[in-house]
């Protein structure tokens, strides 16, 4: 693992209305106190699983508690271990959640459920019930500072686009229906399933600016360019590579919702280390919504890395970013 090395350096941009070396910490105080605020966006996508919402208890407990219903005990800890590689070998095997392997999204997680509970024969009512449930506010709570947020930003910036960047399968729609998040997003919305784009290829993100001003055509003009355009466009997102670094490879701002400070950034400033793809996929299925919340919800202070990119432990942090008087 890199160990990621951000080098100083001294920002003087009208932009951000301010002077001062990088990276730095600052807290919401300060950065009200100074006036300081970032420019109006033209475009803001987020991230969904861990950002938008978070489970509300672990994910394989959930598994686990459905499946003591059909007498099929497991210890947790166990299913843990197991997740991760089967996840990874048939993500090899039927790629895009099997969008061209001729089985549906459900089934290659039937799979999936069939798999990490053997050697017990699985009925189809169980796993029928777990992906019931992984659809619905019973598995996932909209962590509070989200609608909040969006909310603030339409008040204040009308114009502003929000919409979802996000590598996931068919489930999340009627997943975010259920948590009553869908109808802020819509039309923008774009999924690696639907796409065959997924993060952290920046051909995602250029999708999106594309359909954006398709969609749009007024938001590029004779004073406009659409490198002007790139220069209003955030992408805020729980993890770096994916998201925040992808963000800025593409031309966007990128931002980083650390709620547990996983990377570090929060308390040293500069980078642990970038966590693996099996670290990643540990932490998404090992998430308790209340328990992060209690931690994250109080924290002001957040990390600038450079005049593009930033670290913040909650979306609260964002707002004050934006809409400081």
């Amino acid at each position: 693992m890199n160990r990621i090395i951000f080098h100083h350096q001294l920002v003087n941009s009208p932009k951000y209305r301010f002077q001062m070396t990088l990276p730095k910490k600052v807290s919401i105080s300060d950065w009200t106190h100074n006036n300081k605020k970032l420019a109006a966006p033209k475009l803001i996508t987020f991230d969904a699983y861990n950002t938008l919402y978070c489970s509300t208890i672990p994910v394989i407990e959930q598994y686990s508690l459905i499946a003591s219903k059909y007498n099929i005990i497991e210890d947790s800890n166990e299913l843990v271990k197991r997740f991760s590689p089967i996840f990874k070998r048939l993500t090899t095997k039927y790629p895009n959640y099997g969008k061209y392997s001729n089985i549906t999204a459900d089934q290659w997680w039937a799979y999936l459920i069939t798999e990490l509970f053997q050697p017990h024969s699985v009925s189809q009512e169980m796993i029928s019930e777990i992906l019931r449930r992984f659809k619905t506010n019973k598995s996932y709570t909209a962590y509070p500072d989200v609608i909040e947020f969006i909310k603030s930003i339409k008040l204040k910036y009308p114009n502003a686009i929000i919409g979802i960047v996000s590598n996931t399968d068919p489930a999340v729609y009627d997943l975010l229906k259920s948590l009553e998040l869908f109808e802020f997003f819509t039309p923008y919305t774009y999924f690696s399933y639907d796409l065959d784009l997924s993060k952290p290829d920046i051909k995602i993100f250029n999708y999106v600016i594309e359909d954006v001003l398709k969609r749009n055509p007024g938001l590029i003009n004779g004073t406009v360019t659409k490198e002007n355009f790139l220069k209003d466009c955030w992408h805020i997102g729980d993890e770096m590579k994916k998201d925040m670094l992808a963000a800025e490879k593409a031309g966007w701002n990128g931002i980083l919702v650390d709620r547990l400070d996983r990377n570090g950034f929060l308390d040293s400033i500069s980078s642990r280390s970038d966590m693996t793809e099996h670290d990643l996929q540990l932490d998404k299925i090992d998430q308790h919504a209340k328990q992060i919340w209690e931690v994250c919800r109080d924290r002001n202070e957040f990390v600038q890395l450079n005049d593009r990119t930033f670290v913040v432990p909650n979306i609260r942090v964002v707002k004050s970013m934006f809409l400081s008087e």
